[in-house]
């Protein structure tokens, strides 16, 4: 008896993966054919392309089958096992892209997430492309999360923001696109340097006070940068500025100054930062008169909006020889409003003439009680600049800042800067140039001592005659009396060799005035009333 081998018939089916899957025996197919019973063989099927590492372009793989024989029995086979073939394909990705971050105008953040969605993996070191409206701005590569960002100091807002991955030979492309949606956030601007304060600063005996701000921003990038520094002077910044900018200017006479930055954001937008405000003042330099009446406007009494009416003025503001303090009285009524000012005193450093305008503050009271604060700004219209008319503003405050009195209503610019817009209705505004001395001259007065207490005594005030100025302490110089009336114009000269008692009035008519008393390096100002 001949017992030939039976056919031991194997097949390995072709099949494929995605490239990244992991394949195991149990995802292999195929058949074997024929195994006797009793016979105890089996097989079990692999690739060199099953594992994670087999590419695209490594296929195909082949698959093959390994029988397992334990009780020896293949002997009696002719066995035919033919390799399958494992073929690797690319993977699908997936790009999602965020609304870009960052403030409108300025550098904003582009930022997409790219995954092997095949196998639910985020693809670290691939090259994302960005675009906005279908323009290629740039290429970022992706990090260990699948994310990829890029800065741009494109104008984004509205845009559409797209981004692409090509593909590669394992993976498909994919691309993603959003609408960028930025909220518009204020830029911040700090000012800081040499000299850049709020608090008044003395003119220099050299005639100019240097300041050298840097303007320090966040949130936008800006071309055609300049900065107007107030005084009729503007000096440009070349190229891009991204955070900070330091320039530096010279003010050659006193004044309220608000120096402002001016740029152009990458969206086209103007962007600027006003410092207020850089206050110079010349305790040396000319003083301010004036006095008659405006036509108080609507909402200039906070109290009572709907008021409107004739408001009177008068004023004397001038620095004192010697001191920084301004030394004057003003006097401002709102008959309609029931609201009477008077000026209790000056603040230190605050009076500020410049050409056509002239300002100060102080502190005073309302119908003779309380505390306020106020400023007053006048323009004299004869004065190069002043446009041939008068002007007033008065702004009362309480201690805290809280309006009770400010005639700048309806103006563009409500700023403590801003010149006044209110026209005088009658009188006059007088800017007083101020007295010119020889050097040698102001040397002998800066070293002048008072010795003696200098005292003025005016009385009858009120009076119905005349008035009687006592001076008390002082020296054997000259004394010199100007008296101004209501509406700023000297209405009396008086000069006296020694210091005996002057009187003077009688033909004055009824009204107030002011009476500035100078003896040497010392002044004294008096309020007085003819009845």
């Amino acid at each position: 008896l001949t017992v030939t081998p039976a056919t031991l018939s194997i097949a390995n089916t072709n099949r494929s993966k995605v490239y990244g899957k992991i394949l195991t025996n149990t995802d292999f197919g195929g058949s074997m054919i024929d195994v006797v019973a009793g016979d105890n063989i089996t097989l079990t099927r692999s690739s060199t392309g099953q594992g994670i590492a087999a590419t695209v372009a490594g296929s195909n793989y082949p698959i093959v089958a390994t029988l397992a024989d334990p009780s020896n029995r293949l002997a009696n086979y002719n066995v035919t096992n033919s390799d399958g073939a494992l073929t690797v394909t690319q993977a699908t990705t997936g790009i999602t892209v965020t609304n870009a971050s960052g403030a409108l105008g300025g550098y904003t953040i582009l930022t997409a997430r790219l995954q092997d969605v095949s196998n639910s993996l985020y693809l670290n070191g691939k090259t994302v492309t960005f675009k906005l409206d279908s323009a290629t701005i740039g290429t970022s590569t992706t990090d260990g999360f699948g994310v990829a960002s890029m800065t741009t100091n494109a104008c984004i807002n509205g845009a559409t923001i797209q981004a692409d991955f090509a593909g590669d030979s394992n993976y498909l492309s994919s691309s993603s696109t959003n609408t960028a949606t930025l909220t518009v956030t204020p830029s911040t601007f700090v000012w800081s340097g040499t000299n850049v304060t709020g608090t008044p600063q003395q003119l220099p005996t050299s005639g100019s006070l240097n300041i050298t701000p840097t303007i320090t921003f966040t949130g936008v990038t800006l071309t055609n940068v300049s900065i107007e520094w107030g005084d009729s002077f503007t000096t440009p910044i070349s190229g891009a500025i991204t955070n900070s900018v330091t320039s530096s200017h010279n003010y050659s006479n006193p004044g309220v100054y608000a120096p402002k930055i001016t740029g152009t954001d990458v969206c086209l937008n103007t962007v600027t930062s006003i410092y207020q405000y850089i206050v110079i003042y010349d305790p040396n330099g000319g003083f301010v008169t004036g006095g008659g009446w405006i036509n108080s406007p609507a909402g200039a009494y906070r109290a009572e909006p709907l008021l409107t009416g004739k408001a009177n003025f008068g004023f004397v503001a001038k620095y004192k020889k010697g001191s920084t303090i301004p030394d004057g009285n003003t006097e401002f009524q709102f008959q309609a409003g029931n609201l009477k000012f008077n000026s209790s005193s000056y603040e230190n450093m605050s009076l500020v003439v410049g050409g056509a305008k002239a300002s100060y503050k102080g502190i005073g009271t309302i119908n003779g009680a309380g505390s306020y604060k106020f400023m007053l700004t006048a323009i004299d219209g004869n004065v190069s600049g002043g446009g041939n008319v008068d002007k007033l503003r008065m702004k009362i405050t309480n201690m805290t800042g809280v309006v009770i009195y400010d005639n700048q209503v309806n103006a563009l610019n409500t700023g403590d800067n801003a010149d006044p817009i209110t026209a005088l209705g009658g009188g006059s505004i007088v800017i007083h140039e101020a007295k010119k001395n020889t050097t040698a001259k102001v040397v002998i007065v800066e070293k002048t001592p008072e010795i003696v207490p200098f005292t003025i005594t005016a009385y009858p005030n009120p009076s119905t005659q005349y008035f009687s100025i006592d001076i008390k302490g002082g020296s054997n110089e000259k004394t010199e009396v100007m008296v101004y009336d209501i509406l700023g114009r000297m209405v009396k000269h008086i000069e006296n060799g020694d210091s005996q008692e002057i009187k003077f009035g009688e033909e004055l008519p009824s009204g107030t005035y002011i009476a500035i008393i100078n003896q040497g390096v010392k002044q004294k100002t008096v309020r007085l009333v003819k009845k």
